[in-house]
């Protein structure tokens, strides 16, 4: 596991909150389903690197082509908006994304079963 200073753990009541008014909100799911240099990020040296990478580096081998400007800069956004600090701030909000539907599917199972 890798250990980085700017590592944070991210409280699960803020994957469960949907913000109407977020200009993230309505992207998570999106944003967890496309957008993340997956042939850039080849090494784990490469999550300490503390800038977003350039628009080429999200150029997707199985889709044969390069992230559109305006998914780049909602990615800068991301970057700003959640305070990352280096690509491994990146990856956990890009995999907390992928939580949230997860999260929100066992909150209303026990919600049944109370």
């Amino acid at each position: 596991m890798l250990r980085h200073s700017h590592a944070r753990r991210v409280p699960w009541s803020i994957l469960i909150e949907e913000d109407p008014a977020s200009d993230t909100s309505k992207h998570s799911v999106w944003w967890s389903l496309s957008v993340f240099p997956y042939q850039c990020v080849d090494s784990l040296e490469k999550l300490k690197f503390e800038s977003l990478p350039p628009q080429e580096s999200f150029y997707s081998l199985l889709k044969q082509e390069c992230i559109s400007d305006e998914d780049y800069e909602f990615c800068h956004c991301m970057w700003v908006k959640e305070g990352v600090r280096a690509m491994c701030d990146f990856l956990a909000c890009y995999n907390n994304c992928d939580v949230k539907p997860f999260l929100k599917a066992i909150e209303a199972q026990v919600e049944i079963y109370k």
